[in-house]
């Protein structure tokens, strides 16, 4: 598939004509013994899923601890799975290099069935609802905080979810600094609110928050989930590239879900009022009676309620259970704003004129000091 951005990781199946037929830990130069989190190589095995680290990812990959993190975030997950009917989702890890040594690796069991995505796109969405969102049961599940560089931002960890989201706030502040387009918010005063508001109001604002640490995996779609076509269950949860130590709420918000209509909270200004009725609905645990004739095709709104009705069922979180939630979702939706993915990227700068360019320097400037000055 072409892409103009850089790929995270280029990923290959590799079919083995010789499959081992003794189990072994498969070798690796860079390390006498096996590493942390890897199991033998199973006997009979003909095919491996190798991922190799692309050392260059550009705009907002750290390659500090990357390959790490995510054997060990694999690790927990599989762990904490193993007494469940989903033991097995997880692919085992047989060898693996970090991007310390060069190349960063990991060599991965490969995992049986296709992308649920590719089914849910070729499926009705009547159909995809009864197929796959009932079928669904997703544990969310806290262990101990793990001490290293996210994969998504640059930084030490916090030991509070504060400390943590003023991190990233400074690290979106240091885009801005370094951007042509946004010059670090400077002019008009934004600046200063932007300040303000990291260093007294985002604190006041978590200050109810129940600081439980919960494993996020923060790319959990259906591109990352395989299933068996004849059982429609889940087969194998893949990716844990971006995965880190956070709460319950921030599995909603990026990339997780993103692919699903209710996944991801509408912000709190959207212009379209459909979206802005979608959010209160989330909020609400579709609780509320949403005004007459707002829906659009766009919000697909018994496919969200669904979602938000199987997530009950299974006894998970959802946003409109989980501590702060709304808080949470205004922050993120800030934090965007300070570094806006269309400004930050050279090659979205570039799809851009400069008038383009001024005017969604506007408009995010606008978002912002609105919501500063609440």
């Amino acid at each position: 598939m072409n892409s103009p951005f850089p790929y995270n990781n280029f990923i290959y199946r590799v079919n083995l004509s010789s499959p081992p037929t003794t189990a072994q830990f498969v070798r690796n130069a860079r390390a006498e013994t096996p590493q942390p989190g890897t199991v033998p190589c199973p006997a009979g095995t003909t095919s491996l899923i190798l991922r190799l680290a692309n050392p260059d990812p550009r705009i907002g990959i750290k390659n500090t601890n990357r390959v790490e993190n995510e054997i060990a975030s694999m690790v927990l997950v599989r762990q904490a799975l193993s007494a469940s009917k989903y033991s097995r989702i997880v692919p085992d890890v047989y060898t693996w290099a970090s991007m310390s040594d060069g190349q960063g690796f990991s060599m991965q069991q490969a995992m049986p069935g296709p992308c649920l995505r590719e089914r849910v796109l070729t499926t009705s969405p009547y159909r995809a609802r009864q197929s796959f969102l009932g079928k669904w049961q997703i544990s969310w599940l806290c262990y101990k905080a793990l001490s290293a560089q996210m994969t998504l931002f640059a930084g030490a960890p916090s030991p509070t979810y504060t400390g943590f989201r003023r991190n990233i706030f400074n690290v979106k502040l240091r885009e801005a600094d370094d951007n042509p387009v946004m010059q670090g918010w400077r002019e008009g005063g934004v600046r200063s609110r932007l300040d303000a508001f990291i260093d007294g109001g985002l604190a006041k604002a978590l200050a109810d928050l129940e600081q439980t640490k919960t494993l996020v995996h923060a790319d959990f779609t259906t591109n990352n989930l395989l299933f068996d076509p004849s059982t429609l269950q889940v087969t194998a949860l893949l990716d844990f590239d971006f995965s880190y130590v956070g709460t319950a709420a921030d599995e909603f918000m990026g990339f997780s879900f993103g692919n699903i209509c209710g996944g991801t909270l509408p912000g709190p200004y959207e212009s379209a009022a459909d979206q802005l009725a979608l959010r209160q609905l989330m909020l609400s645990g579709f609780r509320e009676t949403p005004p007459a004739g707002w829906e659009s095709s766009e919000t697909q709104r018994d496919l969200a309620e669904e979602w938000d009705r199987q997530l009950a069922r299974a006894g998970a979180a959802r946003p409109s259970t989980i501590s702060l939630f709304e808080e949470i979702a205004n922050i993120y939706w800030l934090q965007d704003k300070v570094s806006p993915f269309q400004l930050h990227n050279p090659m979205m700068r570039k799809r851009m004129t400069e008038e383009q360019q001024r005017k969604a320097r506007k408009t995010t400037e606008d978002l912002m000091i609105k919501f500063l000055v609440m």
